[in-house]
């Protein structure tokens, strides 16, 4: 963009130190904690003083910011396409879309339950129902992992949920709860419900089909 509208170019040397920064925020193990770097003993969460928090007073290498296995799905499979992992080379990936594919749902969408966090376990919705932001992480794992030259079956029936399920004035229907904290405290985020579709689409767009398909991919 325009310089007048952001702003001069951004020295290299500053995003090297950026990138310092978090390097010296990693974890042995590779991974990186929410706020500082993870060296205490796990056992001190005995003196957590909160009734209903959980893992509150040291640090851990895990999010509990969204529910939570979809949501970091969609994460590590960005993650690991950026740094020029594929389907073909990296278990890591594969086993991300094979949890991924394995929990769509018939209506081609994805729907995890609060319960997952606190359990540290999948758990879906009650009722096979879909959560359309959720579907909406899938679809852009999906879309990481290079589903679209694989089998852009799946992908195609997410969009068409997102694309149906939008309502007559543009808004999509709020749905159950998709922000947790601390295993236990589930936060609403009110834009969530239009951000996530309509990224998950602009990409689905991008990646997957051109435009002169989209209308028989989509019937």
């Amino acid at each position: 963009m325009p310089q007048e509208i952001v702003g001069a170019k951004m020295e290299p040397r500053r995003l090297y130190d950026s990138v310092n920064i978090l390097l010296s925020l990693q974890s042995k193990n590779g991974s990186l904690a929410a706020w500082e770097l993870a060296t205490a003993l796990k056992w001190l969460e005995m003196f957590n003083p909160t009734e209903f928090f959980a893992n509150t007073i040291v640090e851990h290498e895990y999010g509990s910011w969204r529910i939570c296995f979809t949501y970091g799905t969609w994460f590590a499979l960005g993650g690991l396409a950026a740094a020029g992992k594929t389907n073909k080379n990296c278990l890591a990936i594969r086993g991300g879309v094979e949890f991924l594919l394995k929990s769509q749902r018939d209506d081609g969408g994805w729907g995890e339950s609060h319960a997952s966090c606190p359990n540290e376990k999948y758990i879906p919705l009650e009722g096979n129902r879909s959560n359309l932001v959720q579907t909406a992480w899938a679809l852009m794992g999906l879309l990481h992992s290079g589903q679209a030259e694989r089998d852009p079956t799946p992908l195609h029936k997410a969009a068409k949920l997102l694309i149906n399920s939008q309502m007559e004035d543009g808004d999509f229907p709020q749905q159950e709860i998709t922000g947790s904290f601390m295993k236990n405290c589930m936060l609403h985020y009110a834009t969530y419900r239009n951000t996530f579709p309509l990224w998950a689409l602009a990409e689905y767009m991008k990646n997957c089909i051109s435009l002169s398909s989209v209308g028989e991919k989509l019937k």
